[in-house]
């Protein structure tokens, strides 16, 4: 007699992909949204940077701010998370420090530490070392970063 076995495993969840402005405080903010519907900032500064650059204004909208903990409870979402990628033109910081990395537990973290005004984020990516990550894969751009710790910091 021959048998023949599946091995499976239940699905990943889906992924969550939400825009919201993230910071440690809740408010309302102004985001202006550049040429092509992907440069967007919540910082009239750089809005200013990329005009000067000879990026044009398509819209500006209200957008609620709140704690990336908070958005994360909202959407439903359980951790551990797999992959949490942050993308916020030079605010990478005030995002992580609205995040409790120890208790979602993300297994990797995709860092943009080039901004679009040519600095490094050296801050943020200190501030997720020092929550128990390591640089796993410098992109220059972006930087993969893995979970060395099971609680983080």
């Amino acid at each position: 007699m021959v048998a023949t076995f599946v091995l499976t495993q239940p699905p990943p969840p889906p992924a969550v992909d939400q825009k919201a402005g993230i910071e440690s405080e809740v408010h309302q903010m102004e985001r202006t949204l550049e040429d092509l519907d992907v440069l967007s900032t919540l910082d009239p500064q750089l809005a200013a940077l990329y005009a000067q650059q000879g990026y044009r204004l398509r819209r500006q909208s209200g957008v609620r701010v709140a704690r990336l903990d908070t958005v994360l409870d909202e959407a439903g979402v359980r951790g551990p998370i797999s992959l949490l990628s942050i993308d916020i033109e030079g605010h990478e910081l005030p995002a992580l420090r609205s995040i409790d990395l120890s208790r979602w537990q993300a297994a990797l973290i995709c860092l943009e530490v080039a901004t679009a005004d040519g600095h490094r984020n050296q801050d943020a990516l200190d501030y997720v070392t020092g929550q128990g990550y390591e640089i796993t894969l410098d992109l220059g751009l972006n930087i993969i970063l893995g979970r060395t710790t099971a609680t983080g910091a």
